[in-house]
């Protein structure tokens, strides 16, 4: 093991001030990395979620951060699949070329998914500075788009892009997962890989500031909030089928956030009249806070089966913030068992709407809501901090370039 300074390079499409979760997630966590590598360089796409609110809220990195931003793929026509890819393809173009100006000091490559092509041009960067990669799994493509049922695993398209992920799986040093079942998922769709390569590190909770957010108010309505991607994988058509059957009950929705599936969302609460939801867009963390404080309830929701190809990081932002949770996913999950291991919520089967009502039913009871609340927090406190966290996967980056911490 040699003992020197150590220089990382990070490429990713999402980091502030972008308001998306995974772009707070690395924000953060390039935060703590800072000050325990001499340099950490970034290679990302310039602000294109959450716009209005990037614009607003631009926090400095520090000084050892090198910034070097890139046109943002276009998503005019995200939900076109064809369309998505080349848009990506462009966007991992330019990627690539900044990052091999960037990285003649690199020591290591880290890089994230999605999207998927951004680990090929980390492996060819790699390839080219002779440098060890580390391939963060965050969500496992293809195959999260055939379980939604937006293309077929025999599709040419889909089989080439298993193939480009089956590259960069088996040429990456470390490979991490976000979760058990992700790591078993994965390793079930790609049997090249070496288990021994691929390391569970759990995500933290986004947004540190989240444990400060206080009691909710105690007046009606129960402000049930979902914050995030208003995406496919959500399956948020079921937050409209259960709101038009609690018409009645003391309830509102919020869905917060911005995405694929927002416009159809809209479209169709409107069409319905449903007048117990409420969209809001991207904010900055303050607002952000601001929506955990003013909520009694946190939503989690996902198609059958997602979470096994990618685990909701914002459970754990949730549980910091200490309210209850309402998740509604595939029955046998990861979510399921979270939700049963902190007893901080309830959980219905996505798609059940007579058990959904029953659960918000169930969370109209203001000491209840408390007793899941506590059970939260005390849940929290037994995950890893983002400290903690930047820490462990610093210690797999050492790990990779053959370094000391």
């Amino acid at each position: 093991m040699r003992t020197s300074p150590t220089i990382i390079g990070f490429q990713t499409e999402y980091f502030p001030p972008d308001a998306i979760s995974n772009a707070v997630l690395y924000g953060e966590l390039v935060e703590h990395l800072a000050g325990l590598f001499d340099r950490v360089d970034v290679i990302t796409a310039s602000p294109h979620y959450g716009r209005e609110a990037s614009e607003r809220d631009a926090p400095q990195p520090p000084g050892n951060v090198r910034l070097v931003l890139c046109r943002p793929p276009s998503w005019r026509f995200r939900r076109l699949l064809p369309a998505r890819f080349l848009a990506e393809l462009g966007f991992t173009a330019r990627n690539t070329v900044a990052a091999l100006r960037a990285s003649r000091d690199w020591d290591v490559v880290l890089s994230s998914t999605p999207p998927l092509l951004l680990g090929l041009s980390a492996l060819a960067v790699a390839r080219v500075r002779r440098l060890p990669l580390v391939w963060w799994v965050q969500d496992l493509h293809p195959e999260i788009a055939v379980a939604l049922g937006l293309t077929s695993a025999r599709n040419p398209a889909c089989r080439l892009l298993h193939a480009i992920h089956d590259r960069v799986l088996r040429a990456a040093s470390v490979v991490i997962v976000v979760s058990d079942a992700q790591r078993a998922t994965l390793l079930r769709a790609y049997g090249s890989v070496a288990p021994e390569r691929v390391v569970v590190l759990e995500n933290p909770a986004t947004h540190a500031d989240a444990t400060t957010t206080g009691d909710p108010p105690h007046d009606p309505p129960v402000t049930v909030s979902y914050t995030g991607n208003l995406g496919l994988s959500q399956g948020l058509d079921h937050v409209l089928d259960v709101a038009a059957e609690v018409r009645g009950l003391p309830l509102r929705f919020v869905l917060h956030g911005n995405g694929a599936a927002e416009s159809a969302l809209k479209e169709e609460s409107f069409r319905r009249g449903l007048d117990n939801i409420e969209f809001s867009p991207f904010a900055t963390d303050d607002e952000y806070l601001a929506l955990l404080r003013r909520s009694h309830v946190l939503l989690l929701s996902l198609r059958p089966e997602i979470d096994r190809y990618s685990f909701p990081s914002k459970l754990w932002t949730y549980l910091a913030a200490g309210r209850p949770i309402v998740a509604w996913a595939g029955r046998g999950g990861p979510v399921e068992r979270a939700i049963e291991e902190s007893g901080a919520g309830v959980f219905a089967a996505w798609g059940d709407v007579p058990a959904a009502v029953r659960g918000l039913t169930e969370l109209l009871s203001e000491p209840r809501r408390q007793q899941f609340a506590s059970a939260a927090v005390s849940f929290y406190r037994s995950h890893p901090t983002p400290e903690t966290h930047a820490k462990q996967l610093a210690d797999l980056l050492h790990a990779a370039v053959g370094t000391e911490p």
